[in-house]
């Protein structure tokens, strides 16, 4: 899936047509949680509440799950967000395609088990 954030924290319009698939799926299985995973690169825009790349992707990965739960009427006690910042990138951040690339959402869908099978 491309990058679809824009430069700041939250979604274009694209990335938010992305999203609609995985709300549709959401809504129709509400026995799925789903962590939702945003890293950053290790440049952060300047604004004033951003404090580090914890705390920006954190403000990422939040605005994806309020669009979730907003726009596509997907149940909040399914999602999570989680802050991954800088620190798990899959290219050097030492180029702006490097840093685009590590700008990146992740979702990881966890299913509840009925019981944790005996180890024998």
């Amino acid at each position: 899936m491309p990058n679809c954030l824009s430069p700041g924290i939250a979604p274009n319009e694209a990335g938010k047509q992305y999203l609609k698939p995985l709300a549709d799926f959401l809504s129709m299985r509400p026995e799925i949680n789903v962590l939702i995973e945003a890293h950053t690169d290790n440049k952060l825009p300047k604004s004033k509440t951003i404090e580090d790349s914890w705390d920006w992707s954190q403000q990422r990965a939040t605005n994806i799950l309020r669009i979730l739960v907003t726009e596509y009427n997907v149940n909040a006690n399914q999602l999570t967000p989680v802050g991954k910042g800088e620190f798990y990138p899959i290219t050097s951040n030492e180029t702006a395609e490097g840093r685009q690339a590590n700008r990146r959402t992740t979702f990881v869908l966890k299913t509840k088990l009925a019981a944790i099978p005996a180890v024998k």
